[in-house]
């Protein structure tokens, strides 16, 4: 294995340890490898980057959950994961912002907005009157039920509140 040139950081700014780079040929269903060079990194879960997929020409069709080979036309079925998409980060060290960015991880980190907020501005939108254009009409019980929820979900992270 060969040792890596640079280093993965996560969301929070810290680095995530690398053994290594190998290259290893994935067989993705379809009917031809794709060899790539991968980073060994103690992340847990594998991640295929867009460099990965540019490469080698794939499509990725999420609503309609496939693969497709650009070359060959050939697409195949896939599951979705649900993972976190701020888990991990490549920072090229050299880069101007890197500095800065290291000094105030917190501006890059993921936190709970029920945390008091370090400055006194505050954002709110003012409504008077009926909606210009359309009037307003009832929701479907289920399309209720699914928004109440996210709203529910939305105050527990302190991202809106009630008006009182």
């Amino acid at each position: 294995m060969k040792p890596t040139t640079f280093t993965l950081y996560a969301a929070n700014n810290t680095t995530i340890p690398t053994y290594g780079e190998k290259t290893l040929e994935l067989d993705l269903g379809l009917r031809r490898p794709f060899r790539w060079k991968f980073i060994i990194a103690a992340v847990s879960k594998p991640i295929i980057g867009a460099d990965f997929l540019k490469h080698h020409k794939i499509l990725v069709d999420i609503a309609g959950r496939n693969l497709t080979d650009k070359l060959t036309n050939i697409s195949v079925k896939t599951s979705i994961s649900n993972y976190p998409t701020s888990t991990i980060r490549s920072i090229d060290s050299n880069q101007k912002y890197h500095d800065i960015l290291a000094e105030f991880p917190d501006i890059t980190r993921i936190s709970s907005m029920k945390e008091a907020p370090k400055h006194c501005v505050e954002h709110c939108i003012e409504t008077s009157g009926p909606p210009l254009y359309c009037k307003a009409r009832p929701i479907p019980p289920h399309r209720y039920a699914s928004v109440k929820k996210e709203f529910e979900v939305m105050m527990e992270q302190g991202l809106c509140r009630k008006l009182s």
